[in-house]
């Protein structure tokens, strides 16, 4: 409730736009048994509303100053970003209530996404530029460079989504969890040809080779 004493003195706080009644002003008012001089106008951003000791009057909302305002957010927040921010007067504050200061106040909210790992195991080889090490989702699609191993033929990726050994792997925009991918390999196998010039030897020299074989001394 409003009330007023009608003395012709000056009008405070909120009620210096809501309480001119013909031309007469009033002063001495109290909201809620508030001093209206101790209210300060909140400006909530879209989907927030403010409860503690505030006063809704026609659109606006206000706040007692020294009081804690607590804030909630309508809005859902996606998958793959952190809860809700509040901002108050342009600086976020921690969790969702603060101190209503003696001024307007403009509070507004955001999220921001979560960073996600993502972890490699090369299995011995290399690559000639490194994959990201971490995404959120938003991360533009990131398609995974594959590695090379000499001796070796990259046989593709296995881990997160995968279900089999896959060459080409692309994490699509809008992606979330935490992703780990191991590189799998095929062994290479080498051809040795020998052109005896008409001899023998008394035990054939092997015919192939790979880069796990013993050290081979050719039998002359």
């Amino acid at each position: 409730s409003i009330t007023c004493d009608k003395d012709g003195g000056v009008i405070y706080g909120i009620l210096a736009t809501h309480m001119k009644v013909s031309g007469c002003h009033y002063a001495n008012c109290t909201v809620n048994d508030t001093p209206a001089s101790d209210m300060y106008r909140l400006t909530l951003g879209n989907g927030i509303t403010a409860s503690g000791e505030t006063v809704v009057h026609g659109t606006d909302t206000y706040g007692v100053a020294g009081t804690t305002v607590t804030l909630s957010y309508s809005g859902q927040v996606p998958e793959g970003y952190h809860p809700v921010v509040y901002t108050v007067n342009g600086t976020p504050i921690e969790g969702n209530s603060f101190t209503m200061p003696a001024e307007d106040v403009s509070v507004s909210a955001s999220v921001t996404p979560i960073t996600y790992n993502i972890t490699f195991d090369l299995g011995g080889g290399s690559v000639a530029t490194a994959n990201p090490a971490s995404y959120n989702v938003e991360s533009a699609a990131i398609t995974l460079v594959n590695p090379t191993r000499t001796g070796y033929t990259f046989a593709g990726w296995t881990g997160t989504g995968l279900d089999a050994a896959t060459e080409t792997v692309t994490i699509p925009t809008g992606s979330i969890g935490e992703r780990s991918y191991t590189a799998t390999w095929t062994l290479n196998t080498y051809t040795i040809t020998y052109d005896l010039g008409g001899g023998s030897v008394a035990t054939a020299n092997p015919a192939s080779y790979n880069v796990e074989s013993a050290a081979i001394t050719l039998i002359s």
